[in-house]
């Protein structure tokens, strides 16, 4: 969370329940330090880890993901087919985005203060977050939306659960520029440098 400086130590979390869980980690570094070490082997004991500082609930389903708006506010999605807007200071939900699609998103990213790209199961929606409207849809994949990763001069790369790897021009209408079959499920694309990706899969 450290797009809101006061939380720069912060991290949230979330897993199949229903609660986003916000952890101060600004102690951690002194549990590392004075972990005890085992004289047997030099491999440090296990310690407790951070309690968790905050948990704030919305959703009724199972959550999906989460994403920090370069404003920092945190979008949540879950299986209940609901985009959740949070203010993370005052650790409310501020607005609400129902059925943006059939079903929930896998992952979301930013274009800009006001615009964000949601994953679905085979369609990929720009949504304008000021009056919670889609905007454009991205139709070319046909089963799940695992993760996307958009670049600097605005190209977007999205990866599906049979391994399909596509970029995306999404100025104007938006088009698919780039499509390549990868050998197992994509599990996440992150910028390596301004030319270069990294894409994880399934198995490697």
């Amino acid at each position: 969370l450290n797009k809101i400086y006061e939380y720069k130590n912060w991290i949230a979390s979330c897993s199949t329940g229903l609660n986003i869980k916000l952890w101060d980690l600004s102690e951690l570094q002194n549990m590392l330090n004075n972990a005890s070490i085992n004289s047997n082997n030099n491999i440090p004991e296990p310690i407790k880890g951070p309690e968790i500082a905050f948990s704030m609930k919305g959703h009724i389903k199972s959550l999906k993901c989460l994403y920090q708006m370069n404003d920092g506010t945190l979008i949540s999605s879950a299986s209940d087919k609901k985009l959740k807007f949070w203010d993370v200071d005052k650790k409310i939900c501020i607005k609400t985005f129902d059925g943006v699609c059939a079903s929930s998103a896998n992952s979301i990213c930013e274009i800009d203060n006001n615009r964000i790209i949601v994953g679905c199961f085979d369609v990929i929606k720009i949504i304008n977050v000021n009056n919670l409207i889609v905007e454009n849809e991205l139709n070319a994949h046909e089963v799940w939306i695992n993760c996307l990763c958009i670049t600097s001069d605005g190209l977007l790369f999205s990866g599906d659960s049979e391994g399909i790897l596509i970029l995306w021009e999404i100025s104007g209408e938006g088009k698919k520029i780039y499509s390549e079959k990868k050998e197992s499920a994509i599990k996440s694309i992150d910028l390596l440098c301004e030319n270069k990706i990294i894409v994880g899969l399934l198995n490697s």
